[in-house]
Order: C-alpha cells, then structure tokens, then sequence
C-alpha cells in the first residue's frame, strides 16, 4: 500500500507493479499549493527544497530558474528539473544530508538561502542553519492535510487481510497512518503488515505510543531506489 499523495504516487505504484506487486493507494496527506504566497526580492545564494511539491511552487517564478537549487533527494531534483532550474544539486535523502551539504559546500557570506518549504517540517533549516553563519528566508509555499480516517476501501482490504504491506515516506504520514489506524479500530490488523520506512526517523514515529508489536524495516538510505529495494520483488 503507498501512503503518498496522489501526485507522487504513480512512478512508484508503476515501478511496484513492474517487480509484481499488487498496489494499492491511500493517500494519507493531501497537498494544497498556496500560489499567492510572496517569495521576498534578494540575491539569493541558493535555494533549497525539500520536497517535489516545493520545487514544482517555487518553479512556478521563472526568475529563480538561473539561482543554484538544492535538493533533499533524486525524486526533489528530477521535478526542480522539470520545473526549469537549471543548476541542480541532490543531497543525500534527508534533512541531515541535506544540511550536511549546504553547511560543506556553501558560504554563508555569499547570501542569504530561500528555503520554500510547506507549513509543517521534519527538520526547519531556518532554525538549524543560522548557527552556522547563514541567513535562511523560509518561505510556506504549500501545505499538506492529514487524513483523520482510512477509506471504506481500506478498511475493507484490512478486514480482509489483502494488504501485507504499508510504505512510510515521512515522520507525519507514519504518525497519520498511525492515527487513522486508531481512529477507525483497526490496530490489531497491523500486526498482520510489514511497515518499510524510508528512514529511522519515519520508524520512530510510526512506534511512537505503540500499542502492539509492529514489523517494520528501514530502507539502507533515505532514498526512493533504497525503498523499491527493500520492498524487493513480489
């Protein structure tokens, strides 16, 4: 079962199907672009994303297209691509790798950094980066809501046990899923599924007040080919 929003789960529901899984989705956050929000005039250093969805709102002011791009992971920077820019370099997957890079790579008497992000984040670079030297204008240029219950479709494919697994892309969707699950009476059914986490932190929050055992598997880097990697083939 992929728990992404609609818009970024197709390739992965592709690639799964191509290995021989049968898929089904469940977006457990829906995205909500915030078009009127205001990118503030400044020679910006560069800019960093954290998420397809934040690359493709920031893409939307062509002006910022020449300005270097960082992006969290592959996924982030095949849809800055997309979007226009033009200088794009990938961190390691996470929020860690990310400001590992920007710390090692950038000065941070060069100018400040645009940071476009949506309204709720793992990790705020705005707060992590100024002590060392950098200047961050965190701009929300959308936001994601959080399902509160499971589809009827779901509960159906749970009551029946159809579903063996459940892939967790961020610390919030594992805490949503977790919530849903609890919502509608369902937690004795996770004990049937195997969680793939795209990280430790995603696992963390997905035990976080933890009422039954869970099986759950973290991917060997925060990355989408280590997530296709550890669900394997079908």
């Amino acid at each position: 079962m992929i728990t992404r929003p609609l818009e970024d789960a197709a390739p992965l529901q592709s690639q799964l199907e191509q290995l021989g899984h049968e898929v089904l989705t469940e977006p457990l956050l829906s995205i909500r672009p915030l078009p009127h929000a205001t990118l503030p005039a400044a020679a910006y250093q560069a800019i960093i994303v954290t998420s397809a969805h934040g690359a493709r709102a920031v893409g939307s002011h062509a002006k910022l297209h020449g300005t270097q791009l960082i992006a969290v992971g592959e996924k982030t920077a095949e849809a800055a691509r997309e979007a226009g820019f033009r200088e794009v370099i990938t961190a390691g997957g996470d929020g860690e790798a990310l400001q590992a890079l920007i710390v090692e790579t950038l000065n941070p008497k060069a100018g400040p950094l645009l940071y476009a992000t949506g309204r709720d984040v793992a990790k705020d670079l705005s707060q992590t980066l100024p002590p060392y030297g950098f200047e961050v204008i965190r701009v929300i240029v959308y936001e994601a809501k959080a399902a509160k219950s499971l589809s009827a479709g779901l509960i159906a494919a749970l009551d029946q046990r159809k579903v063996d697994g459940v892939l967790l892309f961020s610390p919030r969707t594992a805490t949503t899923w977790r919530k849903a699950v609890h919502h509608d009476g369902r937690e004795e059914r996770l004990a049937d599924l195997t969680h793939f986490c795209l990280s430790a932190a995603v696992a963390s929050a997905l035990k976080e007040d933890e009422i039954i055992s869970l099986r759950i598997t973290v991917a060997a880097a925060p990355t989408f080919d280590s997530m296709i990697e550890l669900v394997g083939t079908a």
